[in-house]
């Protein structure tokens, strides 16, 4: 029999359904039994073995399969792996040629199209009011336009800029100008405000359309398309998915915990939750999001909140000793800076999401102190011995801390773990301590791409006056120049930067930014916060030796500035340049009145690389800080300046200068952890604004598409009169 005949042949045998799963059983579970392959295929083992043993003798004679009489099993033969490995290449073929496209109407909540001509055809009849024959003609030629996109998730303001094209390129400019270009259907938009009616206000408002905007942003910028399929579909559903750029960027802190077909995860600014149908997606999701919040960060790994969660899997010091020697020294250490987030005491918040979704079981305070403990001797003991070991501490004080508690933090400490020290609260929590870059570019090995931001936290000025070495910390640094040259190749390489990211990231900061001058960040902590004095116990300023203090900062200033020069031989074609950060909790007006008049803060440069964002908390006079201020500016060239809560007028004044300035402001404030960071309020909950001013965060950008749609005649009267007693002038006049 030739090879052709033979072909022919083996083709009309794969032709019943039954034989062909029979081989891909067998390629997946190995050996079988009659009876095995008989339950698999769902035969009756009984009735229908006969039938079976037909269809393994067809099998058997073409030398796909042999039978092994000793063990009474079927095997796959050499050529039988080589047939379906060839079959499931052509299925994955298949599967790549289907042309099913789904849309994403990011106005309406979970709402999803299947896109074809039939839609497509009803959207510019609705839209448009098209002669029938006219619209059923280029919907046809708009779905071969999408098809040739190779999406499989296109937002439907993408669709309507296809359809404007191809309306342009047939001459009919006077219905492409009706459709615009730019935000939803009116008719979508129509269906959302009556939704909103109720709420009466324009602050809600923009807030809802600023989550949709963020949620058709991951879906078609961050997340890859076979997760964004696997949500379209309904198939995974993430919650709080319009939430997840405000605030942290992303940036998860907390691990992934899976509870039969649910993965759950807290960010610091919500609990996300996500649900999957069955096995295959929850893998799928879980293998993704775990490359997204770690593997995708080269600079800088995270690890979980380690005690609250060991506490809950009742880890021994063994299994914490063990963790910390198989994961950190064989999974990061070499690669990366560590971030390990420790709780003293049990986080509010957390505690009743604990509390609501693992009811069996919710860790003590005194228990997760106890691991705090185990966590902390493990790793002096591993600093001492391992000088390769880049760790830094986040510690949330939820509770005060005890004596012989306190005694083992300075000894770690002053052993070189770097710590962040905050205290937390019931309003809110204080996640600190990320390590990551924020990446995105197709081209890049990466979701995420070419970098964007990175920063190190270092509470120096602690470890300082507690006796650490300067070199320990300046290692840290040198550590991360190391870390970071293989992403400035990837930059060199693909030269691009994702504006669209920027421009949504600074947006939801209120910021608006002409160019995108900020490609990396040295973020470290110079001076002491008057939260630390209080944390250590010290109830005056004159508690600490002022002077020794001073003398401290200005060696570190000199360490970085060889840090930077350092930087800088690596970093080529670029200037490199350096914010620093006045964090002051009194005196504020005297302070920014000073820095205004120095005329020390210039505006963001384009195509610079500003490296260093340097927060100074200084326990010290008015005018040494004034003094010290002068002096970081002759070496920097931008400052920030975060005001005390009294200084409610001028965080107003500032934001208000940041919003119509329309570029980079160099005065920037920062938020207080305690207060609105706009109105200065403490109802902020898990948020960095309080809910009446969150709906400002993440619509900056999209104010001109917003102020379009407020004239319709669904909008409430109300929503339009206070959009423009306050918010038209104020906020989107530029």
């Amino acid at each position: 029999m030739s090879s052709e005949d033979r072909l022919i042949t083996m083709l009309k045998l794969l032709s019943d359904e039954k034989r062909y799963r029979v081989l891909k059983f067998l390629a997946a579970h190995g050996p079988l039994s009659l009876s095995d392959l008989a339950r698999l295929l769902g035969m009756d083992a009984y009735t229908e073995i006969s039938k079976l043993r037909y269809h393994m003798r067809k099998l058997e004679s073409e030398g796909l399969v042999v039978h092994d009489t000793k063990v009474n099993k079927y095997y796959l033969t050499k050529l039988g792996k080589e047939l379906v490995k060839c079959l499931g290449e052509l299925q994955s073929k298949l599967l790549e040629d289907e042309r099913e496209i789904h849309g994403v109407h990011v106005m309406d909540i979970a709402s999803v199209e299947l896109l074809d001509w039939h839609y497509l055809y009803e959207l510019l009849r609705r839209e448009l009011s098209l002669p029938r024959k006219m619209a059923k003609e280029l919907a046809k030629a708009v779905e071969l336009k999408i098809h040739s996109l190779g999406l499989k998730v296109v937002p439907l303001s993408l669709v309507r800029e296809v359809v404007s094209a191809t309306l342009l390129e047939q001459g009919l400019t006077e219905y492409s100008s009706l459709l615009g270009k730019l935000g939803p259907p009116a008719s979508i938009l129509r269906r959302v405000l009556r939704k909103l009616k109720s709420m009466g206000s324009i602050k809600l408002v923009l807030q809802k359309i600023s989550e949709f905007t963020i949620k058709e942003f991951l879906l078609t910028k961050l997340f890859p398309s076979a997760v964004s399929l696997h949500y379209v579909k309904g198939e995974v559903l993430i919650e709080a998915l319009s939430r997840w750029l405000l605030n942290d960027l992303l940036f998860v802190h907390n691990p992934f915990i899976v509870y039969n077909s649910t993965i759950r995860f807290v960010t610091s600014s919500c609990v996300g939750t996500v649900h999957c149908k069955d096995g295959e997606s929850t893998l799928r999701t879980i293998s993704y999001l775990i490359g997204l919040f770690s593997e995708l960060y080269p600079l800088g790994q995270v690890l979980p909140h380690f005690s609250t969660f060991l506490a809950m899997l009742r880890a021994s010091r063994d299994s914490v000793k063990r963790f910390l020697q198989e994961i950190l020294l064989k999974d990061y250490t070499g690669d990366h800076v560590v971030t390990i987030h420790l709780d003293y005491g049990i986080p509010p918040v957390l505690s009743r999401y604990l509390e609501k979704y693992f009811s069996y079981y919710v860790p003590t305070a005194e228990e997760i102190n106890e691991y705090w403990r185990l966590v902390l001797s493990e790793l002096s003991e591993l600093f001492s011995k391992f000088t390769s070991l880049h760790v830094v501490v986040s510690l949330s004080l939820w509770c005060d801390l005890r004596d012989e508690d306190f005694a083992l933090l300075t000894k770690t400490i002053a052993n070189g773990v770097p710590v962040v020290l905050m205290r937390g609260s019931e309003e809110n929590v204080c996640f600190t301590g990320s390590l990551f870059p924020l990446n995105a570019s197709d081209d890049v090995p990466t979701y995420l791409g070419s970098v964007v931001s990175t920063s190190i936290i270092v509470n120096t000025p602690l470890a300082l006056l507690l006796g650490a070495d300067e070199a320990k910390i300046l290692c840290t640094l040198r550590k991360w120049i190391q870390d970071i040259t293989p992403l400035i190749k990837i930059k060199e390489k693909y030269g691009r930067s994702l504006s669209s990211i920027v421009e949504i990231v600074r947006g939801s900061t209120c910021l608006k930014y002409t160019s995108v001058p900020t490609k990396y960040y040295l973020l470290s902590f110079v001076g002491l916060p008057e939260i630390a004095l209080t944390l250590l116990g010290v109830k005056k300023l004159d508690d600490i030796n002022l002077h020794s203090y001073y003398d401290l900062i200005t060696r570190f200033i000199a360490g970085i500035q060889e840090f930077v020069k350092e930087f800088s031989s690596i970093v080529r074609n670029e200037r490199v340049k350096v914010m620093w950060c006045l964090r002051t909790t009194s005196c504020a007006s005297k302070v920014l009145s000073s820095v205004k008049k120095s005329k020390i803060l210039p505006q963001a440069v384009p195509n610079t690389t500003y490296l260093g964002l340097v927060p100074l908390y200084l326990p010290i006079s008015l005018q040494e800080r004034l003094e010290l201020a002068h002096r970081l500016c002759n070496f920097g060239d931008v400052m920030y300046v975060q005001l005390g809560s009294s200084a409610k007028d001028f965080i107003a004044e500032l934001v208000h200068e940041v919003i119509s300035s329309g570029s980079c402001t160099a005065l920037i404030p920062l938020m207080d952890l305690t207060k609105c960071m706009y109105c200065c309020c403490s109802s902020i909950g898990l948020y960095d604004s309080c809910r009446s001013c969150l709906s400002y965060m993440g619509v900056i950008k999209v104010g001109r598409v917003i102020s379009r749609y407020l004239f319709l005649d669904d909008v409430p009267a109300v929503v339009r009169e206070e959009y423009l007693k306050r918010v038209r002038y104020q906020y989107f006049s530029s």
